[in-house]
């Protein structure tokens, strides 16, 4: 157990701080990246018309739907409009919040490094129940992980909400990068050699 905690613990530290320097640093997340070109009439537009914090979509069906009569016919219109309003746009979907919330830098850091944790736990957990010989083959099994999490995490946006895609293979990179380097610590940790007798190794 004391093994599983410090690859968790080292493989978070590195992942984290190679995501730090992706994100503050490098500045390839900043692609796709766009600006309204009048903030302040966007963010009154947003405080009339979003009533509280969540997922936004426009256009969305369901407030077409209550716009209408129920019934078969109603609502049947209500989609064909619902489509036709997704081909014309403008499209948006995105999280909205109004008014004002604390906001930490650290605190928010302190998130992040929570998230790699139990994903270099969850990992070390994955390496330490099933054998790869070599240190090279563990390596690679935490890197194609990493790359597993950016494809199913970021291509639906993509695929569905229209995310650029410049930006959603830079987020499968990042992520394929990080684990690369977290599997560094992972690999290490649970060679068959050394982790024979660990407690989480059936």
């Amino acid at each position: 157990m004391k093994r599983l905690v410090l690859s968790s613990l080292l493989a978070a530290l590195l992942v984290f701080g190679g995501s730090s320097v992706s994100w503050m640093m490098i500045g390839w997340h900043e692609a796709g990246m766009r600006a309204f070109s009048d903030e302040a009439a966007v963010g009154a537009v947003l405080t009339a018309n979003a009533p509280q914090p969540g997922l936004y979509l426009l256009p969305n069906a369901n407030a077409l739907s209550n716009e209408v009569q129920p019934g078969g016919a109603a609502q049947s219109a209500a989609g064909i409009d619902h489509a036709e309003k997704m081909r014309a746009g403008p499209f948006f979907y995105g999280a909205v919040r109004v008014g004002s919330r604390d906001w930490s830098l650290p605190v928010l850091m302190a998130k992040s490094f929570a998230t790699q944790l139990v994903g270099a736990f969850l990992l070390t957990m994955m390496l330490g129940a099933v054998r790869f010989e070599s240190y090279g083959g563990r390596v690679a099994a935490c890197t194609i992980a990493g790359l597993f999490a950016g494809i199913v995490g970021h291509v639906p946006q993509a695929t569905l909400w229209e995310f650029p895609w410049s930006a959603t293979l830079v987020n499968i990179a990042d992520l394929a990068i990080s684990w690369l380097l977290g599997g560094l610590v992972i690999a290490r940790f649970t060679s068959p050699i050394r982790s024979h007798s660990s407690s989480w190794v059936r």
